[in-house]
């Protein structure tokens, strides 16, 4: 078996799970510091999470239909790696913009 170089399943695999360890989960933010928010922004900004990630799907439908069929695989890791890019940008950078500390009103 001839090995290829580039991402294999097991660097797949490990790169997945480095992504997900990685993240912030509710239990870090102590309660004394978390404003409650109204139930209706909350669950808007949950839909419109939910929007934003069926979109990634659309863009690959589209992406996959307009391609030749060898390219498959190489849209389907492009589209993940897509996904997995942004929320590493979006814990890193994204949620102190939105949450954090106020910048004379423009920031957080």
């Amino acid at each position: 078996m001839i090995m290829r170089p580039g991402l294999t399943r097991s660097r797949l695999l490990a790169l997945t799970v480095t992504a997900i360890l990685v993240m912030p989960t509710q239990a870090s933010v102590q309660d004394s510091q978390v404003d409650r928010a109204d139930p209706v922004s909350t669950s808007l900004v949950i839909i419109n999470g939910f929007l934003v990630f069926f979109m990634q799907v659309g863009f690959l439908a589209y992406e996959t239909g307009s391609g030749r069929a060898k390219n498959v695989r190489n849209i389907l890791l492009k589209n993940l790696l897509d996904v997995m890019i942004a929320a590493m940008v979006w814990w890193a950078v994204g949620y102190a913009f939105a949450y954090g500390e106020s910048a004379k009103g423009i920031i957080g």
